[in-house]
């Protein structure tokens, strides 16, 4: 079933208004006291993800990646990923997956995995991607493509099937990093 919301354009200000006083009053409230939980064991967090109700944390030098059911308190590696040194990059994405982006070991080279059972198993789909040796970022758009970047020579892929295949979207040119990807609301893409 599909529902439709109308309002007039004053009454979508108030909310919009009413909703981003309270949020940012939750927010502001929040950030001003830090509470310890636990560490990551034995990797620095490079970034996180929430998928299927846990969190997910992206280590290095190690490679792996971490679960947490617990909010935090207690974190299960889910193995390493082959080759990585680095999870650079974690996307919860609307087909159901978990991607991981990597930095590998060896001169600038990443791979992508993904995995449907939290991280029980993981499957390459995107590798030795030379020139990334600042990392691969990852994007979901709202059309369900999700976008690879390469940190050294700013190369863009895309798939559209969940990652089975992938086309090259182009190359900057120059050395240009590609170490954020980022949908605008018009629909148009900047890295």
């Amino acid at each position: 079933a599909q529902s439709t919301w109308a309002a007039t354009s004053s009454q979508m200000k108030t909310c919009i208004a009413v909703f981003f006083f309270l949020v940012t009053t939750a927010f502001e409230a929040r950030a001003l006291e830090w509470t310890y939980i636990s560490d990551v064991p034995g990797s620095y967090v490079y970034c996180l993800e929430a998928y299927e109700g846990n969190i997910y944390a992206g280590t290095y030098p190690n490679g792996r990646v971490y679960r947490s059911g617990d909010g935090g308190m207690n974190w299960v590696s889910t193995g390493t990923l082959s080759g990585a040194s680095h999870v650079v990059d974690l996307l919860s994405a609307s087909n159901g997956y978990l991607y991981a982006a990597t930095h590998n070991l060896g001169p600038g080279v990443g791979t992508v995995f993904r995995t449907s059972n939290g991280g029980a198993t993981w499957e390459q789909i995107l590798g030795a991607l030379n020139g990334a040796e600042g990392g691969l970022v990852l994007l979901e758009t709202s059309d369900g493509f999700i976008y690879a970047g390469t940190g050294e020579y700013g190369e863009v892929f895309r798939t559209g099937d969940g990652g089975t295949t992938w086309e090259s979207r182009g190359r900057f040119v120059g050395t240009m990093y590609v170490q954020s990807l980022l949908q605008a609301s018009d629909g148009s893409l900047y890295a």
